[in-house]
């Protein structure tokens, strides 16, 4: 049992749970060299010599600055900004003309 004054850690399974991301996706938001790397998201803690776990209040609290960012109205967020990409993409494609018809065979021609 955990009172309020003492942390509660979470394994990568609850975090996963938690979040609704992958354990991958979780280690390569730690990950430096990932593409996918996330330096607001919280560092685990080692807790042995192969085992990891996260403090449930920090994945709490980089959830709720998320929701925050999302509520944020912001210039261009990169969602609507690949939208106006594509459809300014979209806009410069030039309309392709149909192709002419072919000439027919002259009547009576040999084929």
């Amino acid at each position: 049992m955990t009172t309020p004054d003492q942390p509660i850690i979470w394994r990568i399974r609850e975090v996963s749970q938690q979040l609704g991301l992958s354990e991958s996706t979780i280690y390569d938001k730690i990950n430096r060299r990932s593409p996918r790397h996330d330096p607001s998201f919280p560092r685990p803690i080692q807790l042995g010599a192969s085992a990891v776990g996260w403090l449930a209040h920090e994945v709490f609290d980089w959830l709720l600055a998320r929701a925050a960012e999302r509520d944020t109205p912001a210039d261009s967020p990169p969602a609507t900004r690949r939208r106006q990409r594509a459809k300014h993409a979209r806009a410069a494609v030039t309309p392709v003309q149909p192709a002419k018809p072919t000439p027919s065979a002259k009547p009576g021609a040999a084929r």
